[in-house]
C-alpha cells in the first residue's frame, strides 16, 4: 500500500501520478493537491444546510488532475478511485450527496457527473473539488488510490 501525505503534497506542489481500477476499467492520470480545508455546508451553500446531513466534519479537497488514459474519462470515476487514510490507517471515501455534488462555485461538480463537462479529455487540466466527512479530531491523512498505486511524478 503506497500512500502519500496529504499536507506534504500541498506544501511542495508535487504532481502524483495515480493508476487504479473503476470495476475493470484501467484509469491513469496526474494528481495535484491544491489544499485541504475544513468547511461546513453553509460556507458552500446556505440553501442547503437543511438538506444535506453531515455525521462529521466537512473537508474540500481542491484537486489539478490531468487524464493520461488515451480516451476521455469520466470524471466521478476518478473520484471513486481515491481513498484517504489517517495515521490509525482507517479509510475514508469521498463523500457524495446530489445537490452538494452540483455546487460550481466550490468545484465540487467537476469531478461528481453533475458538471456540463462531465468527461476528462486526455492531456488536458480540470480543476475541482473532492469532499470527505472525517472524524473531529486532529489527524494526518494520506492520499492512497484503491486498487492501485500513486507514485511522484
Amino acid at each position: 500500500m503506497n500512500k502519500y501525505s496529504v499536507a506534504n503534497a500541498i506544501e511542495s506542489g508535487t504532481w502524483h501520478e495515480c493508476k487504479g481500477k473503476y470495476f475493470e476499467e484501467e484509469i491513469s492520470f496526474r494528481l495535484r493537491i491544491l489544499a485541504f480545508r475544513r468547511t461546513t455546508i453553509e460556507e458552500i451553500d446556505e440553501s442547503l444546510i437543511n438538506e444535506v446531513v453531515i455525521e462529521g466534519i466537512l473537508w474540500l479537497m481542491s484537486v489539478e488532475v490531468i487524464n493520461l488514459c488515451k480516451k476521455p474519462i469520466d470524471a466521478w470515476k476518478l473520484r471513486d478511485t481515491l481513498v484517504l487514510i489517517d495515521e490509525d490507517e482507517y479509510e475514508f471515501e469521498y463523500f457524495s450527496n446530489s445537490d452538494l455534488d452540483q455546487d460550481e462555485d466550490s468545484g465540487l461538480h467537476r469531478f461528481s457527473g453533475w458538471s456540463s463537462n462531465t468527461s476528462l479529455s486526455p492531456k488536458i487540466k480540470a480543476v475541482g473539488a473532492i469532499p470527505f466527512v472525517l472524524p473531529d479530531e486532529e489527524n494526518n491523512y494520506y492520499l492512497m488510490i484503491k486498487d492501485g498505486q500513486i507514485q511522484e511524478a
